[in-house]
């Protein structure tokens, strides 16, 4: 973008030049009678890429039992004894017999397999930014499935803690036998995810020690005999996400999962549950392309060819979590099988969406209804003076109606002349001196009604 700025500033430049240049003549010389100049077409000179990567599908299993549940195949680069290791045929793993290290190396390639026996399991899953732009991309998840005449229906809770056995001491809200309850959650990345991917190798000279591949589509082939002269369009394996990750690499990422801004599954109208996240994630970065230039020939419409990506947008990461009645027969369950439709909206990031909370990475909340600070300073030469936030998305508030208090912290009333007590300056109030509600704590309670939403509670406390 800095580039195409600077591109138009100096074809902008030749138009002004030329219809403001005169000819400074030499003593004596003739004067022309019709001086003339060539104008100059200032090309406008802007790129724009509408691209926001997703994963392309993904894997759950429920798992009330916590049974050994096999979640990927990973390749073994080195023999450790006692390891259970597997060969790979057209994408089916079978056990094989490796007696030891010599019979590792010669044979293979070997791989393990991961296995997890938590009760919701689910692979990690990314979304990248490719935008010339800063995006939101909230994902909505739709629990659904046609449930069975007979069986004893699924009861989607609000917390884990319902989800897991009753106890009348330490969990009086839990699951008893047979209550075919379940806890399901969206969680975000607690910071930026990794993912088996490749990059342009930066190398300027063969490196022996390294494999190098080179690409065609979205398929990597190995390179048995590197070159040194073709090295700039070699590609080496990497865990970083970066320009050339692919929707099929970010339905399996790397990412320790976030303790807070957890989205719960609920009650849907029309689907069995539904749980909903969202993410702000920055713009991507494009520069020229090896051995092209920019121009005054050049066009808008010659920047697709010119221009590549050199530093991806922003990424973040989600899976789901979760916990499954285990004092229950699940067979008796309405549905032996729930589907999870996630579907991703993508709008331009305006710079006013509220982060959830620094530990849930790069997530935010794009609604949100009105609120105001809980507390304000007031002395009795200057009153107090606070600034409200109107909300975010469908629950925003747009004006505020009125204030209103209270002598008891309990009763609301409004002010007979409010004027003389209050002024509203959009989303700022000003509360004069002359307010006298206090009570015997010296706090006075104010309600700040909005036009939609929630009203807000502030408490004034006077300052001796």
């Amino acid at each position: 973008m800095k580039i195409a700025k600077k591109a138009l500033g100096a074809a902008m430049s030749v138009v002004m030049l030329g219809s403001q240049v005169m000819p400074v003549l030499a003593s004596g010389s003739a004067v022309p009678t019709a001086p003339t100049t060539t104008g100059g077409t200032a090309n406008i000179l802007d790129y724009k890429v509408e691209s926001v990567v997703v994963p392309t599908a993904l894997k759950i299993t429920l798992n009330p039992k916590g049974y050994d549940i096999t979640t990927k195949y990973v390749e073994a680069t080195s023999y450790a004894a006692n390891t259970v290791y597997y060969t790979e045929s057209a994408g089916t793993y079978t056990k094989a017999t490796v007696a030891d290290a010599t019979a590792f190396g010669s044979g293979g390639p070997y791989y393990t397999a991961e296995t997890t026996d938590d009760q919701v399991v689910s692979l990690n899953y990314g979304v990248a930014n490719k935008s010339t732009g800063a995006k939101t991309v909230k994902v909505d998840f739709a629990a659904t499935y046609t449930a069975v005449d007979g069986k004893k229906a699924i009861e989607f809770v609000d917390s884990e803690a319902k989800a897991q056995a009753y106890d009348a001491t330490n969990n009086a809200d839990g699951a008893k036998a047979g209550e075919h309850k379940m806890y399901l959650a969206v969680a975000s990345a607690a910071a930026l995810p990794t993912a088996n991917t490749y990059a342009k190798t930066a190398d300027t000279t063969v490196d022996n020690g390294k494999t190098y591949y080179t690409k065609s589509g979205a398929a990597y082939t190995k390179v048995d005999s590197p070159v040194a002269d073709d090295l700039g369009t070699y590609y080496e394996a990497t865990t970083t996400i970066g320009t050339e990750i692919t929707a099929a690499e970010l339905a399996d990422v790397t990412m320790t999962k976030a303790a807070t801004g957890n989205q719960v599954f609920v009650k849907g109208a029309t689907d069995k549950a539904d749980a909903s996240i969202a993410y702000s994630l920055g713009a991507a970065t494009y520069g020229l392309k090896d051995g092209e230039t920019i121009d005054f020939t050049t066009t808008q419409a010659d920047l697709a060819s010119k221009l590549e990506m050199s530093v991806l947008g922003e990424v973040a990461g989600f899976t789901l979590t979760g916990a499954v009645n285990a004092d229950a027969d699940w067979t008796e369950a309405d549905a032996t099988a729930i589907t999870i439709t996630p579907t991703y909206t993508i709008a331009d990031a305006t710079g006013a969406e509220a982060a959830v909370d620094s530990g849930a990475y790069k997530q935010v909340t794009l609604n949100a209804g009105p609120s105001a600070p809980a507390t304000v300073n007031f002395d009795t030469t200057n009153g107090a003076t606070f600034d409200v936030n109107f909300g975010l998305g469908e629950s925003a508030a747009t004006q505020i109606k009125s204030i209103q208090y209270s002598t008891d912290g309990t009763t609301y009333k409004t002010f007979g002349t409010p004027a003389n007590v209050y002024t509203i300056s959009g989303k700022t109030v000003t509360i004069k001196p002359s307010f006298g509600g206090f009570d015997a704590n010296n706090e006075g309670h104010l309600k700040v009604v909005f036009d939609k939403g929630d009203a807000a509670l502030v408490t004034l406390e006077k300052q001796p």
